[in-house]
């Protein structure tokens, strides 16, 4: 439950009070003009070495990078690097988590097709698709708790987040009734407020902004790599989904082998063999990861 939502009027005020601005990106089109929006308001206000970058691997269950005719196409997670650099912010304000678990002894990746196979069901958490919630946005501020108790002592009282979103109103109904600003944490150790600085951009906005800049774009947009035509996938999240639609199999015949492994993996169980911990991913961790999925190269 979020607390009651700041009244915020400009951007740039917004971002003068931040301790730090961490962008979300999921090598998408949206959250990149997101990304510049909130990266020029930082700059207007003088705080733009208080910006980070973030991304959420989902794993196998990214679209990776494919080679086409000799010409490397990067993966959702490279593309968020390139991004990053694109909004001006240093390689070393980029950081990757994954979802991580314990196995004896040990921390290893814990990514959303095992929770699928484990679970032997599509993993929905209520009209949540939970790729972009439990395993995406929810991951992030996880990674910056050593920022936060490094920040603490030298600032008093609380540490001021903004947490940079993609969404715009243009998507859904859902999306089109969320706010600009909504503050989702409130405590002794920090105040978060989610921005939505692209809100209100429609999608003809986002790519004549995204190509008018000569910015990179990953090629599930397209109806196959390098066509430039913008008539592929409607959105960049998991490899396996239909954006907006109830969890089934994409029919995207450019999918990568994980959606179908990703099909069988949902089979292996009744639904709700599993015990409740795993619907909901508790005691499961964010952790800063470096791994980047490997190249896929079309057959």
């Amino acid at each position: 439950m979020s607390n009651p939502s700041p009244l915020y009027v400009d951007p740039v005020e917004f971002a003068a009070t931040r301790h730090r601005i961490v962008i979300n990106l999921s090598g998408g089109k949206d959250g990149l003009v997101a990304g510049l929006i909130a990266m020029d308001a930082a700059r207007q206000a003088g705080v733009a070495d208080r910006v980070w970058t973030a991304h959420a691997s989902l794993g196998p269950m990214e679209w990776p990078a494919v080679t086409v005719d000799g010409v490397h196409w990067p993966s959702a997670s490279e593309l968020a690097a390139q991004h990053s650099q694109a909004l001006g912010v240093p390689p070393e304000r980029h950081i990757e988590v994954r979802r991580s678990r314990e196995v004896d002894g040990e921390r290893v990746p814990f990514d959303l097709l095992t929770f699928i196979a484990e679970r032997g069901d599509w993993p929905w958490l209520g009209r949540a698709r939970t790729c972009t919630g439990p395993w995406k946005t929810k991951m992030v501020y996880q990674a910056f708790t050593p920022q936060v108790r490094a920040l603490r002592k030298e600032t008093d009282g609380p540490l001021m987040f903004a947490n940079v979103l993609r969404m715009r109103a243009e998507e859904s109904t859902e999306r089109r009734n969320r706010e600009m600003w909504r503050r989702t944490t409130d405590n002794s150790a920090r105040v978060v407020d989610e921005w939505l600085p692209a809100h209100q951009v429609t999608t003809e906005e986002v790519w004549e902004r995204t190509i008018s800049a000569g910015l990179p774009y990953h090629w599930c947009y397209d109806s196959y790599p390098g066509a430039k035509d913008r008539r592929g996938s409607s959105r960049c999240s998991c490899s396996a989904l239909h954006p907006g639609q109830p969890p089934r199999p994409t029919a995207d015949r450019r999918a990568p082998p994980a959606a179908r492994r990703t099909v069988r993996a949902g089979r292996t169980r009744p639904p709700g063999a599993v015990q409740p911990e795993h619907h909901h991913g508790r005691g499961h961790r964010a952790v800063p990861s470096a791994r980047r999925p490997g190249p896929w190269r079309r057959g």
